[in-house]
């Protein structure tokens, strides 16, 4: 009976831990998505790391946000600055479902941190991963049309040369086409639109 109690208290005891991170967590996301600057944001991730896929994605989200000097803040370097939140995104990706797939993809492409340079390395694996991310989204029909078309634009932003994920993405508008808006239409033909 004492090791049944021990049992229990223990079983009590990590609940109660589960319960309190649950709470903290649900601020945390409201504390990202209200943070007052990148340099917050990444703060944020790096007392609470690791993070849930859905919080990674409002760092993310956040970040895409940056403007003027705080975007060449985040950019300089190669991003480095970013790095930590990388990484761990990275190594997130197979938990990210389709809004966060569209999340991360639109502020990849805000930022512009494309890859194809040695200081960018890194984020090319990003950017394969989420190529390979938004795929499977594609695949399984769980894009929104909203979400669809910020995929498609960043990838063209950025100048990802995604074949697989366009021939994927333009099957998935078509299937979708009466669920798009006027801004999903304009965003996903300019995204279709071949380059200059």
């Amino acid at each position: 009976t004492t090791h049944a109690r021990r049992e229990l208290a223990a079983s009590a005891a990590s609940a109660a831990t589960d319960i309190a991170s649950t709470d903290m967590r649900g601020g945390l996301h409201r504390l990202l998505s209200r943070a007052s600057s990148a340099r917050a944001v990444l703060a944020l991730h790096a007392a609470h790391e690791p993070l849930a896929p859905v919080h990674l994605a409002t760092c993310w989200s956040r970040l895409g946000r940056a403007t003027g000097s705080e975007l060449a803040h985040l950019r300089r370097g190669g991003g480095k600055r970013l790095e930590p939140l990388r990484r761990a995104t990275h190594q997130s990706m197979r938990r990210l479902d389709a809004k966060g797939v569209a999340t991360l993809a639109h502020a990849l492409g805000r930022l512009r941190l494309c890859g194809g340079s040695e200081t960018t390395q890194p984020w090319s694996e990003l950017w394969e991963g989420l190529e390979e991310a938004a795929l499977r989204c594609a695949a399984r029909q769980t894009f929104t049309p909203q979400g669809l078309s910020n995929t498609a634009w960043s990838h063209a932003k950025a100048g990802r040369r995604a074949p697989a994920l366009f021939d994927a993405l333009a099957r998935e508008a078509e299937r979708q086409a009466d669920g798009f808006n006027s801004r999903d239409h304009a965003i996903t033909a300019w995204a279709f639109a071949p380059a200059p």
